[in-house]
């Protein structure tokens, strides 16, 4: 009698176990993780593809991650806010030089960033920061498991370094 109650327990419990297993992932299947939208991206959506040359963000992350924003349009006047763990926090503005431009545009031909995926992303790994950058038009979201984009974000990082920015507003 004890010899079939423990066989009775045991089956219970496996499939206890497996109809659990199935519920755990129906339910991964079905999150949905939702972003919401800054006023910063806002902003970038309201102007046209067609005027935005050049468009480099970092986002934050739990930690010391920094993160802004950069705007470049097609007449080379830029907009620049920092956010978290910048040199220059608040919202700049500035004319940013023909050779820096070039500089950056010549590395995306050199890293083939026409051709890469438009998302680099897992939602089941957080605490991640993303880098997402447009050039000419094509966007790639850049959070995990990308390319080696290091020579693009450096030159983008040149280019915020060596423009003479004019503070708009500061960030509170």
């Amino acid at each position: 009698m004890k010899r079939l109650l423990f066989i009775l327990s045991l089956t219970f419990l496996l499939f206890a176990c497996k109809n659990s297993k199935q519920a755990s992932e129906a339910l991964v299947e079905d999150i949905t993780i939702t972003i919401p939208v800054d006023s910063t991206i806002a902003e970038v959506d309201t102007v046209s593809a067609k005027d935005t040359l050049l468009y480099y963000r970092r986002t934050p992350c739990f930690g010391r991650c920094p993160s802004f924003e950069l705007i470049v349009y097609r007449n080379h006047d830029a907009r620049y806010e920092g956010q978290n763990f910048v040199n220059r926090i608040g919202v700049y503005t500035a004319t940013v030089d023909e050779a820096l431009i070039e500089d950056v545009l010549q590395e995306a031909e050199r890293s083939n960033y026409f051709q890469l995926d438009d998302r680099y992303d897992n939602r089941f790994v957080s605490d991640l920061p993303a880098r997402i950058t447009e050039v000419d038009g094509k966007r790639v979201y850049n959070r995990y498991e990308g390319p080696d984009l290091s020579a693009l974000y450096s030159r983008l990082d040149t280019l915020i370094e060596n423009t003479p920015w004019n503070l708009k507003s500061q960030n509170n």
